[in-house]
């Protein structure tokens, strides 16, 4: 491999890790073994210091770079964050409706129930309020002034119910290496 940089972090296709170089998978090595190293890194990424440091753990991670961009959240190296998973409550969701269509069906639906059979016939000027599933239930209204205000739990009870979901986006896995030997960078 090339002249690298002591520390360097590359990414690489493939799956076996050349001489001098080290996964980055948050394992801890010796400060005796590594001191040039240790003396970049300190504890950053963990050990205890004394006989040990950490390396990065970037299995199942991606790489942020230190710092504040605009209008942006402050990162410092070695913070981690995120989760694969989210559960989402009530409070978390926008605000949003959903549209109800009452139609004027003089006479029979022709739409059968698959239990009861075809909608039974309604007064003149009855509205059957209709549901885009088929799994939901449809009831006939007569015309006149409301009675009834419909709340937007009784139109849809199902608002996520505090369930995890993925939270992850399209990725591809790839080996990420540290050096650890290599050239003393210089400021």
């Amino acid at each position: 491999m090339i002249e690298s940089y002591l520390g360097q972090i590359i990414a690489v296709s493939f799956k076996m890790v050349p001489d001098g170089w080290r996964l980055c998978d948050g394992s801890l090595v010796f400060i005796s073994e590594y001191q040039a190293l240790f003396n970049l890194l300190g504890t950053t990424y963990g050990g205890d210091g004394a006989s040990t440091f950490g390396l990065p753990d970037l299995r199942g991670r991606l790489v942020v770079s230190q710092g504040q961009g605009p209008g942006r959240s402050n990162y410092v190296l070695g913070q981690t964050g995120g989760v694969e998973n989210v559960t989402l409550n009530v409070q978390q969701m926008q605000p949003h409706t959903h549209a109800l269509t009452a139609i004027d069906l003089p006479g029979r639906p022709t739409t059968p129930d698959p239990q009861k059979g075809p909608y039974p016939p309604g007064p003149a000027g009855s509205y059957y309020l209709l549901a885009q599933n088929t799994q939901a239930a449809v009831s006939m209204y007569n015309p006149g002034p409301p009675n009834v205000t419909l709340s937007p739990s009784a139109i849809d009870p199902y608002q996520g119910g505090s369930r995890p979901h993925e939270n992850r986006q399209p990725f591809q896995v790839i080996n990420y290496i540290i050096s650890m030997n290599g050239i003393y960078p210089t400021q």
